[in-house]
């Protein structure tokens, strides 16, 4: 599979997703797929991380698929951040935000350069307002 998902650390608050090389839709539902379980395994939010530094793009029908399984978030899920997205992904995350604009508002993505961003990322939307 082109996509690994596993536990960042060993205290298991944060997912990661780690895009390699050429992907399709198969290795992402699958991909999905064992992100529940690991959602379905702790009682706590947890963030997620979609590494997409080494991904070479997207399959044909990505924004339908991520479309539709926004709509139902895993009740588990925190804060969602994508890792290294080059012009094309973030021109591909500009219009996801813009047509499913109710799905966005309601669960969030942000767009980070690495991994000690998205911490950050992580510890700013913890913060009380």
């Amino acid at each position: 599979m082109a996509i690994r998902v596993t536990w960042e650390d060993e205290n298991q608050q944060v997912i990661l997703n780690i895009y390699e090389g050429m992907w399709t839709l198969d290795d992402f539902y699958a991909a999905v797929q064992k992100s529940q379980q690991l959602f379905d395994s702790v009682d706590h939010k947890v963030n997620v991380i979609f590494d997409v530094r080494q991904s070479s793009t997207f399959p044909k029908g990505f924004m339908g698929a991520i479309g539709t399984l926004s709509k139902k978030p895993h009740p588990n899920t925190g804060v969602m951040v994508i890792v290294g997205g080059n012009a094309f992904m973030r021109a591909f995350y500009d219009v996801f935000t813009r047509v499913y604009a109710i799905q966005s508002a309601r669960q969030p993505t942000y767009m980070s350069a690495n991994y000690e961003e998205a911490h950050r990322i992580f510890a700013r939307c913890a913060e009380p307002r």
